[in-house]
């Protein structure tokens, strides 16, 4: 979220996205593509080797762990959110940068291995140091 705010996308956007991630890989246990706000479990949906569960233990279950998994996914929300406003009352937030946000120089094409390990990685730096004696 800092990275965004420092970049101008907005720090809301990817709280959405964080809260989406973290629901789908941490509570959930899929990709976040195959993932949504409700998981439907059906009691018959079994592996043809395993018996059909019974209703008395498949509902119960199954709304514990939807009312546990909720309680979860609030605490989350409320510990983002609240770091997203103490990240908008941070008149410096714009300013944060790491090395990720830090631009490319010169000395990085040779410093670094992903721009030296494999023959594509030095063509493509060969190319930016052209490009920039260039212009």
């Amino acid at each position: 979220m800092r990275r965004a705010d420092a970049t101008g996308i907005g720090a809301g956007k990817i709280l959405l996205l964080l809260l989406w991630y973290y629901g789908c890989i941490v509570l959930e246990k899929v990709h976040p593509l195959q993932g949504g706000y409700l998981r439907r479990k059906y009691r018959k949906d079994r592996r043809p080797t395993l018996p059909i569960e019974s209703p008395f233990v498949f509902y119960p279950a199954f709304l514990y762990d939807l009312v546990s998994k909720h309680i979860r996914l609030g605490w989350s929300i409320w510990r983002f959110v609240r770091f997203r406003r103490a990240l908008k009352r941070d008149p410096n937030a714009v300013h944060y940068t790491d090395a990720a946000l830090a631009p490319v120089l010169d000395e990085d094409l040779d410093s670094f291995e992903m721009f030296s390990s494999t023959a594509a990685a030095r063509d493509a730096a060969a190319k930016v140091r052209h490009l920039v004696k260039i212009q």
